[in-house]
């Protein structure tokens, strides 16, 4: 005991002196995880760990047989004990009648007892890997670094230029920030020691390389009167303007390439901005795959008013990857311009793995998921056509076809995301991999 105390101490004694070297917020934040991991396995992780131990030990042990020395055999008349204060056991009757009912009774309960508890345990550890394969095949697609990744992008994309996203107030100083932010933010020609990049798109934590162009989509209004103003002051301000809805939206085709994309070949969801809901069609432009090309590009929009007062949302939407850690970033920028003159701003960053490392585990994954669904299936539908009545009064059965239609649902799920993301990768090797193809991929994930 003095060697453990003395090891213990020595070992707790500069562990401190050299958290002092950390400063005071960083000892206070090491402390704090020391503690909450030390609680943790305390009251948590270690009674779990005996628990189930304690499980699994009463299921595979046996009861041990208690055995008894058998009753010795009736003297014959040629026959005597060699001493006389030997002690005899009493001879026990022996009857061919059936036994006691109530001794068959009690012990038909006591079986009945061990078997359904005999069962419950097995049905929590089946729930128990159920909902481990679950949380396996759901947090695969996951990374923890899914949420630096997306800060980073936040940041490089928002936060640049000569005004802030946040800074939007109109249509020019939307393009203030795409001229000056955004273009030079996705097209970054220096590295920190002033060598210009060989890369045509990256970001400037020369890291992350945009897919494609940046797309730039816009939601209109469609010409003409939509309301007339009162009488009252008809001659103050002949003209009025509704807020967006579908109903109102430009769909016509003009010059210019300016030809509305249709919402059913895109196979995304819906934006909801605050002042109304956005489908995915829209007139959308590219920029360019250069800088240069780039500025030329929104320098012509703005010059020839792409634009204007009937605009109501304009939403600029990439697809990031960052290779060094396998995470894909869908960016989806929305500005809204209200019929009052303000503007509304959202920004959205999805980081997933979209391209697995490990294929064959998350397919064995899903076949697992499917194993357990089709056996609670099965189970669930022989309780049913045995006592139906009964079945469906009991709540905890509606639980249980809620869980099997659910997990039904999610392996369609995953299978749709999974055939969308390898059209995808068909797409790109013949170089057409579009900003649609990975918003759809991300919105199933979701």
């Amino acid at each position: 005991w003095l060697l453990v105390w003395t090891a213990s101490f020595v070992a707790a004694f500069f562990t401190v002196l050299y958290s002092l070297s950390f400063g005071r917020a960083k000892a206070e934040a090491w402390l704090f995880t020391f503690l909450t991991s030390f609680l943790t396995d305390l009251f948590l992780i270690q009674p779990f760990k005996l628990m189930l131990v304690a499980v699994l030990f009463a299921l595979l042990a046996k009861k041990p047989v208690e055995d008894e020395d058998p009753v010795p055999a009736p003297l014959h008349q040629d026959e005597e004990y060699l001493e006389e204060n030997t002690q005899q056991t009493p001879e026990m009757a022996h009857s061919s009648s059936p036994p006691d009912e109530a001794n068959l009774a009690k012990q038909r309960t006591q079986s009945l007892e061990r078997s359904k508890r005999r069962k419950q345990v097995l049905e929590v550890l089946m729930f128990g890997l159920f909902v481990t394969v679950i949380m396996l095949t759901s947090y695969d697609e996951r990374s923890p670094l899914a949420f630096h990744v997306t800060k980073n992008a936040q940041q490089l994309l928002l936060e640049s230029g000569d005004i802030g996203f946040s800074e939007i107030k109109d249509i020019p100083s939307f393009w203030t920030w795409v001229t000056t932010g955004l273009i030079p933010a996705t097209h970054a020609a220096q590295w920190y020691n002033g060598r210009y990049s060989k890369e045509a798109a990256i970001l400037e934590d020369m890291l992350t390389h945009p897919l494609g162009t940046v797309q730039l989509r816009q939601v209109r209004l469609t010409p003409g009167k939509h309301c007339e103003p009162p009488k009252q002051i008809a001659s103050l301000m002949p003209r009025c303007t509704v807020a967006y809805s579908i109903d109102v939206s430009d769909t016509r085709n003009y010059t210019e390439n300016w030809n509305k994309t249709s919402n059913i070949t895109d196979n995304r969801f819906p934006y909801f901005g605050k002042q109304g809901t956005y489908l995915s069609g829209g007139y959308v432009t590219s920029l360019g795959s250069t800088q240069q090309t780039s500025l030329t590009r929104a320098a012509y929009l703005q010059q020839h008013g792409w634009l204007d007062e009937k605009t109501r949302a304009v939403f600029i939407e990439l697809t990031l990857y960052n290779p060094h850690v396998n995470l894909f970033s869908v960016v989806s920028i929305a500005t809204e311009f209200t019929s009052l003159g303000t503007v509304y701003k959202g920004s959205e960053v999805v980081t997933l793995r979209l391209i697995q490392r490990d294929a064959i585990l998350l397919l064995v994954l899903r076949g697992c998921l499917g194993i357990f669904i089709i056996f609670f299936m099965i189970r669930e539908g022989k309780a049913l056509f045995s006592r139906p009545l009964e079945y469906l009064s009991e709540f905890w059965s509606w639980v249980e076809l809620l869980v099997i239609a659910v997990g039904f649902s999610a392996l369609g799920v995953y299978f749709h995301t999974q055939s969308i993301i390898d059209d995808i990768a068909i797409q790109r090797a013949a170089g057409n991999a579009g900003f649609d193809g990975y918003k759809s991929a991300v919105g199933w994930y979701q």
